[in-house]
């Protein structure tokens, strides 16, 4: 290389340094402004002291977001959609859902909540996160309809959860996307995202969290995991308590919403762990897929990955749709999912999964102890001081024969944490602030 060619190089290659500069300076600009505290903070975003404080509140935001995204005209109509509502196994199966739709030649969204490590993870489109110029195009466009909405609705200030479902259905609008698939934050009912008119509502599954903000008993949580469902478009349910299902076969009924349930209607069999992942035969009143090959891990995942098919051959009745074994195969070998049951190293084994109440402690102390019978495990545990601390921990603590030899535990408070290092010989352990 001459020295005229190299110095080309070194200023194609400083111009490109200087472009990525820009954009992410631009990025971040656009990301703070999204988290600041004029975002955060707001009218309907104080802490509930009670159950119904917190739905009043709920209802207040979920109408200032119902009124900011038909100020933006209603861009989540551009689409079809799946919702995905459920106390554990939501992100796995909306993940699944995704990959079944995109293999079967649709344009897809996916929105997931919440990110492990930028915002942009969830904003999913045709597999690929929303590049960090898209995000601040996005922003900076919101952020002047924002500021135009206030001067024609000056009782109403969008926030935070508004601006993102505003970005999340002009992003997916703008791309062209055929079918998105939704997933809620917390609830069902009152969440923003059940701005969307749904086709396919999914739930996974209901289990006692956010018992604070959704109340104290099975029906009470259930109620809301059920307001996704819309009139007329069918429900697709995962394993689910009898408690639970009388609420959820409840609302359908009274929305004229099929009921598809896990066990009844649809089921994964022959469930055995090889390769790191899993194979299982999939059934569904559609159609029957053998020996089908999953890259994750756990009996729960074989549920959901039943439930993801479940939904997508739904879908497919009322649409055109393709879904053969071959769709189904590769959807379900492509498959990643961070952050649950993910294998980060080797040696030693390290294993991260991210369990914050019992009932998906249970699924992952399940899974460690199929996976790895004989090994002794050494657990690391963080939660907000909000969580059922003792009650995620018993699981693993000599309930499900985890043969576990230490435990490190953090339970985050606001403004402090406690740290403690026990062994499984110690328990029942007791946490407190």
């Amino acid at each position: 290389m001459d020295q005229s060619e190299s110095e080309g190089k070194n200023l194609e290659l400083k111009g490109k340094t200087e472009k990525w500069a820009v954009i992410y300076k631009d990025y971040e600009e656009a990301k703070n402004w999204l988290n600041s505290d004029e975002m955060i903070l707001g009218i309907g975003t104080e802490k509930a002291s009670s159950t119904e404080e917190f739905r009043i509140l709920q209802e207040l935001k979920f109408s200032r977001v119902r009124a900011f995204v038909e100020f933006l005209g209603n861009p989540q109509d551009s689409f079809r959609s799946i919702h995905i509502a459920g106390t554990g196994g939501k992100g796995s199966t909306a993940t699944m859902i995704e990959a079944l739709l995109r293999f079967a030649g649709e344009r897809t969204g996916l929105h997931t909540s919440p990110y492990i490590q930028i915002p942009n993870e969830k904003l999913i489109m045709n597999g690929r996160m929303i590049a960090p110029s898209e995000f601040t195009q996005e922003i900076h466009a919101l952020r002047s309809l924002r500021e135009t909405f206030m001067q024609q609705h000056s009782e109403i200030i969008p926030l935070h959860a508004d601006i993102w479902m505003g970005l999340t259905f002009r992003f997916f609008q703008h791309q062209k996307v055929t079918w998105a698939v939704i997933e809620t934050g917390m609830g069902g009912r009152l969440d923003a995202t059940n701005v969307v008119n749904a086709d396919v509502a999914v739930i996974t599954n209901v289990d006692m969290d956010h018992v604070p903000e959704l109340g104290t008993t099975l029906k009470e949580i259930a109620w809301h995991k059920a307001g996704i469902i819309k009139q007329g478009k069918p429900v697709v349910v995962g394993q689910i308590l009898p408690a639970a299902l009388s609420v959820v076969a409840a609302e359908a009924e009274a929305k004229n919403a099929p009921l598809f349930l896990y066990g009844k209607d649809f089921w994964a069999d022959n469930i055995r762990f090889v390769n790191n992942g899993m194979r299982a035969d999939f059934s569904t009143p559609f159609g029957n897929f053998a020996d089908i090959y999953v890259n994750l891990v756990g009996h729960y995942q074989a549920i959901n990955a039943a439930t993801a098919i479940m939904a997508v051959a739904v879908a497919a009745q009322q649409y055109d749709i393709a879904l053969n074994r071959e769709i189904v195969a590769g959807a379900m070998e492509a498959i990643t999912f961070h952050g649950r049951m993910e294998r980060m190293q080797d040696n030693p084994l390290v294993i991260i999964d991210g369990a914050h109440n019992p009932q998906k402690m249970a699924a992952a102390a399940r899974a460690l102890q199929s996976l790895y019978p004989d090994k002794n495990k050494t657990l690391v545990i963080g939660m907000v001081a909000t969580k059922d601390a003792p009650g995620t921990l018993r699981p693993v603590l000599g309930r499900l024969d985890v043969q576990l030899e230490f435990l490190v535990a953090v339970a985050v408070a606001v403004d402090h944490a406690l740290v403690f290092v026990a062994t499984a010989a110690d328990y029942p352990v007791e946490i407190g602030q």
